[in-house]
């Protein structure tokens, strides 16, 4: 049996996309962790994120560091705006 998925985009008042973008558990867990360990290192730059998260991170693929580094830069952006 095929379903068939309606998919209804819901608009700000900016009339910006409201939905995000969907990432992997282990992204979100290796970005939280570096986060709580490491947040006065980071900062709001996504290049400098990436290049102290080369230095933190064990991983040899350039797409995951990529990745954790553009969420850890989301997450830093998000506390700021927070507190």
């Amino acid at each position: 049996m095929i379903f068939k998925v309606n998919l209804i985009q819901l608009k700000d008042d900016s009339g910006g996309d409201n939905i995000g973008r969907i990432r992997h558990k282990y992204i979100k867990r290796a970005s939280a962790t570096i986060v709580k360990k490491y947040s006065p290192y980071l900062t709001d730059d996504f290049k400098e994120n990436r290049a102290f998260i080369e230095k933190v991170l064990d991983v040899e693929g350039t797409l995951v560091k990529n990745r954790v580094a553009g969420y850890v830069t989301r997450l830093v952006k998000r506390n700021a705006v927070v507190k």
